[in-house]
C-alpha cells in the first residue's frame, strides 16, 4: 500500500528534535493536568468535571484545527500534543477508580 504525500503532510519529521519536544510537551501536560486537579481538589467532583469538560473542548478544537490544515504547522501540531497530554490522563481515572484498578502506564 502506497502512503501518499498528502497523508503525511500534517505531521513533523521524526528526528531528535521531535523526541525532545514530545518529552517536553508530555511532561508539561502531565504537570499542568496534576496542577489543575489538585488546585480544584481531588474530592471536588463538580470542579473536576468542569476541568475535564473545558480541557476536552480545547482538545477537540485543537484536533479539528490540526485536521483542517493542509500541511504541518508546528504551533497547531504541538498545541494539540500538549492538549492530549493535559486531557488524556484525566479520562481513564474515573472508571479505573470505580473498579479499584490503576489507570496504567
Amino acid at each position: 500500500m502506497h502512503v501518499g504525500r498528502r497523508s503525511l503532510a500534517n505531521v513533523p519529521e521524526v528526528t531528535a528534535v521531535f523526541w525532545i519536544l514530545k518529552a517536553l510537551t508530555t511532561g508539561m501536560g502531565e504537570t499542568t493536568s496534576d496542577f489543575f486537579i489538585h488546585r480544584v481538589g481531588v474530592n471536588n467532583k463538580a470542579g473536576l468535571i468542569v476541568v475535564v469538560l473545558i480541557s476536552g473542548m480545547i482538545l477537540l478544537a485543537s484536533l479539528l484545527g490540526q485536521l483542517a490544515t493542509d500541511r504541518y504547522r508546528a504551533p497547531i501540531y504541538w498545541f494539540t500534543v500538549l492538549m492530549v497530554a493535559i486531557t488524556g490522563p484525566r479520562l481513564p481515572s474515573r472508571p479505573a477508580r470505580r473498579h479499584r484498578a490503576s489507570p496504567g502506564p
